[in-house]
């Protein structure tokens, strides 16, 4: 029982470190999330647009800081499409256009905090055709990871989600892990 105790003791103060606690402060750069997606070849090709979503973000108090996050989106993006990825709007077949990707912050009470996601994406057929829209707020799997590992976690669940949307709509061919 002490065993389990510790370990857990062990994760939460992790989150606290990770999201910042009075007079500390953290800077992440880009990640490289894996959404557990996988899309059918014959999906066609999938390219990502993104709005006007600040590179750089202070989600909640400010105590936390995420740079270079469009490239962390367009990785996210490129690992879950695969071979499917499209450089450019005007090659794919399907296009997802983010219009609003807000990073923000979950409490896990007075133990710390998570980071989420509050979004906003339209998928398009290349012809720039609304094929789905969908909002949401995404939370990581596991909101007691630390680190870089953290941020992966919630750009994966939010791309995971924007493909269920998609599927529901249409009945594309996806598997999520």
């Amino acid at each position: 029982m002490l065993r389990r105790s510790v370990v857990v003791v062990g994760l939460l103060v992790g989150v606290v470190a990770l999201v910042g606690s009075a007079g500390c402060s953290a800077t992440f750069g880009a990640v490289n999330p894996r959404p557990s997606v996988v899309i059918d070849p014959q999906m066609g090709s999938l390219a990502l647009e993104l709005g006007q979503i600040p590179d750089t973000q202070k989600p909640g108090d400010g105590n936390l800081t995420i740079t270079n996050f469009q490239t962390t989106l367009t990785t996210g993006f490129r690992n879950m499409a695969g071979a499917n990825y499209a450089a450019q709007a005007k090659e794919a077949k399907l296009v997802l256009h983010i219009e609003q990707a807000e990073l923000g912050r979950g409490n896990l009470g007075t133990l710390g905090a998570f980071l989420t996601i509050r979004y906003k994406a339209i998928w398009s057929d290349g012809a720039g055709n609304q094929i789905a829209a969908m909002a949401g707020v995404a939370q990581p799997r596991n909101p007691a990871e630390t680190g870089p590992r953290h941020i992966e976690d919630v750009v994966e669940v939010m791309y995971e989600e924007m493909v269920a949307g998609l599927e529901k709509v249409q009945g594309v061919k996806t598997r999520t892990d």
